[in-house]
């Protein structure tokens, strides 16, 4: 009978250790681990940014001067914007994998600096928008592009409807792309993590 009692007090303490064994396949599984997701979700953003860029300019070139187009120039600046956010994001999910989970403290730091990194990215996309609307209500003024003369013969406040309706939807379908996207395996595995022992 006391041989019985010690073992129930060991087979229950060893019943822990799996669980946390079983976080870390969860955190770290090839094919469905949230590392493995958000890890190729980065690699595939960041071939495909350079690839739109020379899609444009190959494309764009044919037609008009775009080296002197501020239009060019600013989806130029936003694709550098997001390639580094990629790099960025790829380089930590590089880091969290070869971490191997042995430390939660380090895990939790690492996955906090990639939830900051994706609010960012969350609050840069929206604001972008927003900017680039005013540099094409500027073009009217100092420089404007011959592709948009129909545009800017629309009634101002056409414009300005189309621009806020186009806001607030961005506003919405970013947060949702973004989420479905990056947000829910982010949580996931902050939750995975707090459940590490």
């Amino acid at each position: 009978m006391e041989l019985d009692d010690l073992k129930k007090p060991w087979k229950d303490s060893t019943d822990t250790i799996p669980l946390n064994n079983n976080i870390l396949e969860l955190i770290h599984h090839k094919s469905r681990g949230p590392l493995t997701i958000l890890k190729k979700r980065f690699r595939r953003g960041l071939l495909l940014v350079p690839v739109a860029v020379a899609f444009l300019i190959t494309n764009l070139s044919r037609h008009h001067a775009i080296f002197s187009d501020v239009l060019f120039w600013y989806f130029i600046a936003f694709c550098l914007m997001m390639c580094g956010y990629f790099f960025f994001s790829y380089r930590l999910i590089h880091h969290l994998q070869g971490m191997g989970g042995k430390v939660k403290a380090n895990l939790e730091k690492q996955v906090a600096a990639l939830e900051k990194v994706y609010k960012m990215r969350l609050i840069v996309v929206r604001i972008l928008p927003v900017v680039f609307v005013i540099l094409l209500e500027a073009l009217l003024y100092y420089q404007q592009e011959p592709s948009l003369i129909k545009w800017y013969a629309q009634p101002l406040s056409t414009r300005l409807l189309s621009y806020a309706g186009a806001l607030v939807t961005f506003f919405f379908i970013s947060k949702y792309v973004l989420t479905y996207k990056y947000g829910k395996h982010i949580n996931y595995l902050k939750e995975l993590v707090r459940q590490m022992q």
